[in-house]
């Protein structure tokens, strides 16, 4: 008796569930939509598009004269690992433009503390790019 009472209310909120029908026109379910299901692809869209549109600023703006943008991976014995940006002490024609830590990226300030494993986004004149690249990791570039 419970068992049919449960399918009884089941039936009746079956129809307020967001269904997933065979695409060739059948009334055949294959699945429930979830509201975490459609907030989790939100998510994960909203974050693709933010990566994207990073990527084409990139690429925009590598086209300036005289500057270029460098990745820098910081690592556990990297000089600035664990450090504030404010600390590094870097060229004044150099700027920090994002952090990625994971999948976050961060928009970067003086009081930015550096991890190992960040991945630096670096728009510097092409002058300062050894100094800033030897302040972050340590080591010199020939």
């Amino acid at each position: 008796m419970f068992r049919r009472l449960v399918n009884n209310r089941l039936f009746r909120w079956r129809h307020l569930l967001p269904r997933l029908l065979d695409q060739r026109g059948s009334r055949r379910l294959i699945g429930l939509l979830r509201r975490r299901d459609i907030i989790q692809a939100y998510n994960h869209a909203i974050a693709k598009k933010a990566h994207d549109q990073h990527r084409a600023e990139v690429l925009r703006l590598s086209r300036l004269d005289d500057a270029d943008f460098t990745h820098v991976a910081i690592t556990e014995d990297s000089v600035s690992s664990g450090r504030l940006i404010s600390e590094l002490e870097l060229p004044e024609g150099s700027l920090i433009v994002s952090v990625r830590r994971g999948n976050h990226l961060i928009i970067p300030h003086g009081y930015t503390r550096l991890r190992a494993k960040d991945q630096l986004t670096i728009f510097a004149d092409n002058e300062c790019l050894p100094v800033v690249e030897q302040r972050l990791t340590g080591r010199k570039k020939f």
